[in-house]
């Protein structure tokens, strides 16, 4: 997980008021967006097997990571193998019907080719490339033949741009990436291969580049990247960031692939437990805010994958409270954007000032827009001839509430809502007045 990081928070603003005008809506044509699979809501976990209870909520798709599962735990000591802990979360997996993503990274100690060096989890070695490729490819040979068909998702490593999590160069990188790669496919060839998910925006594009210029495109499958943003940027900035890798990919010849977000939190505050974080901790509705907006943009901007970090992490994300288990509003804003999107397809995202304004085609084929405003309440009206036939909110503690507009006006804040009218109803489109 990537820890250098600040939030922002959003800035409140007095009520304004701005006009709704009619537009010709163009949801009845062919869809232009890609259709939104129930996969596309990840998350880490990372004591599903102890103390921490299944998620109550929906997703998808489940990346092992912090979640002891990686090489140093599956294979401490040369030829000694433990599954137990991998094993357990498959079968959870499998009976829940949930995809697994699993990172192959990092080095025990013992394979290291520097193991005295310090890394992350202070442990000394885990950061540095194995010393030897053969014993590289009989640990990836070894989990792939275990978990045929059942594991079929594989990431090479974990933010390789920092070197808390890996050393060697990019050109070592690619080097373990094609022999992984080489030995998946050969023992399950309908399993995927994702590249190593550098971080920090443009270092980590930067990293990126570099491993693609060492050949690393060759060997990969989907691209993988962490999708943190900064402090003075919302979570609409992750539509940018997945441009500026789309374009990246366009370079290299990658434009067919898949665009996975592997990891990405903010620090949530709890109700009891004080969160330990020395930067900026986002109050319950900015979190919930902020998730929503963050599936829905990344979404829009073609983001196949999007693995939030962490249901049970205290600090980064954490959807449940640490010391009783109960969901927070932003779990419940998860659950919310799972039900809007998931089997519909967004039709693109604009912004109008401070206000976004999303189109979607539902799993039902029905239109409808997702809104929300960035700078605290705008009170919005509703063009004459327009009839709202489900306005529906995210509703804190409690799932979704369907709600009635007060009048001809809406008040959008940082929750975004979905607005839906008959089966003719005109586009919404914002105008500041």
């Amino acid at each position: 997980m990537m820890r250098k990081l600040l939030l922002a928070g959003a800035l409140v603003v007095p009520l304004c008021t701005s006009a709704l005008r009619a537009a010709p809506d163009n949801t009845s044509a062919v869809a232009r967006g890609p259709l939104i699979s129930r996969s596309y809501f990840g998350l880490h976990i990372h004591r599903a097997d102890t103390t921490t209870a299944w998620p109550r909520v929906p997703f998808g798709s489940w990346r092992l990571w912090d979640a002891h599962a990686s090489w140093p735990h599956l294979e401490p000591e040369l030829s000694k193998w433990d599954f137990r802990r991998l094993d357990r979360y498959v079968e959870m997996a499998q009976a829940k019907g949930i995809e697994i993503l699993l990172p192959l990274g990092l080095s025990p100690t013992w394979a290291s080719s520097r193991p005295q060096e310090a890394s992350a989890y202070n442990t000394p070695g885990w950061a540095a490339e194995p010393r030897n490729l053969a014993t590289w490819r009989e640990y990836v040979r070894t989990v792939a033949a275990r978990y045929k068909g059942r594991i079929r998702q594989y990431e090479i490593w974990n933010e390789p741009n920092l070197t808390r999590f890996f050393t060697g160069s990019p050109e070592a990188m690619r080097t373990l990436t094609c022999e992984a790669y080489r030995t998946i496919k050969e023992v399950d060839p309908a399993a995927r291969v994702v590249s190593p998910s550098a971080t920090e925006k443009e270092k980590g594009i930067a990293w990126l580049r570099s491993f693609l210029d060492a050949g690393g495109g060759r060997c990969i499958d989907i691209v993988g990247f962490h999708f943190y943003v900064y402090a003075h940027e919302p979570p609409e900035r992750l539509g940018g960031l997945a441009r500026d890798l789309r374009a990246l990919m366009e370079q290299y010849g990658l434009s067919a692939r898949e665009l996975w977000n592997t990891e990405t939190g903010w620090y949530f505050a709890n109700r009891r437990v004080p969160n330990a974080s020395r930067y900026r901790v986002l109050d319950e509705d900015l979190s919930a805010g902020y998730l929503a907006r963050a599936l829905i943009v990344a979404a829009d901007a073609g983001v196949s994958r999007f693995y939030w970090y962490a249901w049970d992490n205290a600090t980064m994300g954490g959807l449940i409270e640490p010391d009783s288990g109960e969901i927070k509003p932003a779990a419940i804003a998860y659950a919310v954007v799972f039900d809007w999107l998931v089997g519909g397809r967004l039709e693109g995202c604009q912004q109008a000032e401070s206000v976004w304004e999303c189109t979607l085609l539902d799993a039902d084929a029905r239109p409808a827009r997702i809104l929300w405003s960035t700078a605290g309440p705008r009170a919005w009206n509703l063009p004459a001839g327009f009839d709202i036939t489900t306005l529906e909110r995210i509703g804190g503690r409690s799932a979704a509430r369907k709600d009635e507009p007060q009048g001809r006006q809406i008040v959008l804040d940082e929750l975004p809502v979905l607005v839906r009218g008959g089966p003719q109803v005109q586009g919404v489109r914002a105008r500041a007045r």
